[in-house]
């Protein structure tokens, strides 16, 4: 089934203002603080953010800024309950030497440069980049219908682009949800098979620091001392 996971979070567990301690905004990055201490990032892509939380209460899910929002609420209320067994890099876990035709969408520069140092040449699109690391967009549906592996960004679920993307690729296609604004539920796998893991972040709680850092425009690389890399499997 193909279907928003904001529109399907939203229907379950819906918003509440009254959850929300502080939250952040900055140039790359918007940061939530539950009451808990719990603590959610969603990527910002640049965009301008102005919004008003009581506009959450009725979403418009054409809206960036409400998306983004939820997207950081969801992360923040949701990543928290899974018990990790251990802090985990996507390319510690996943042997993607076995994948051929790997796609990526969103470049992940850490990922890929292991990649390549180990002999794999992931195909690589971003919106935000043109070198010599990316392929021109207009290649992307192309190469989608021929991959058996994909690294989609989180950010996509953001941008909405996520469902275009999950539609072009094979239905054996393996997909791998990567990035801070990672929502770490298991009820991602029942509407969306094809994802086989999500790799996201936790944060200590009531980290002001890092919601300071955030407000100052750090991205990943800016506070990545922060989190604990984790990830969730699809076992269904």
């Amino acid at each position: 089934m193909n279907t928003d996971p904001l529109k399907m979070f939203y229907c379950k567990y819906g918003f509440k203002q009254s959850d929300i301690l502080k939250y952040s905004i900055g140039e790359n990055y918007l940061a939530i603080m539950l009451n808990n201490g719990c603590i959610g990032v969603a990527a910002s892509l640049k965009n301008k953010i102005t919004i008003e939380i009581s506009e959450l209460n009725s979403p418009n899910f054409n809206r960036f800024e409400h998306r983004l929002f939820l997207m950081g609420y969801y992360n923040a209320l949701l990543n928290y309950k899974n018990t990790y067994e251990t802090e985990a890099d996507i390319f510690k876990v996943i042997g993607f030497e076995k994948y051929k035709n790997l796609v990526m969408v969103g470049l992940f520069e850490s990922l890929y440069k292991n990649l390549k140092n180990n002999g794999i040449s992931p195909i690589v699109f971003d919106q935000g980049k043109n070198d010599d690391r990316t392929q021109p967009m207009e290649k992307q549906k192309e190469f989608l219908k021929n991959t058996n592996a994909l690294i989609l960004t989180s950010t996509s679920i953001i941008n909405g682009s996520y469902i275009n993307l999950i539609r072009q690729i094979p239905q054996n296609c393996d997909v791998f949800m990567l990035g801070p604004s990672g929502i770490l539920s298991k009820e991602m796998f029942y509407f969306f098979p094809n994802i086989s893991y999500i790799f996201g972040s936790v944060f200590n709680k009531f980290d002001y620091d890092l919601l300071e850092l955030i407000e100052r425009g750090a991205g990943t690389k800016g506070f990545l001392n922060h989190l604990k890399k984790v990830y969730i499997k699809n076992e269904l």
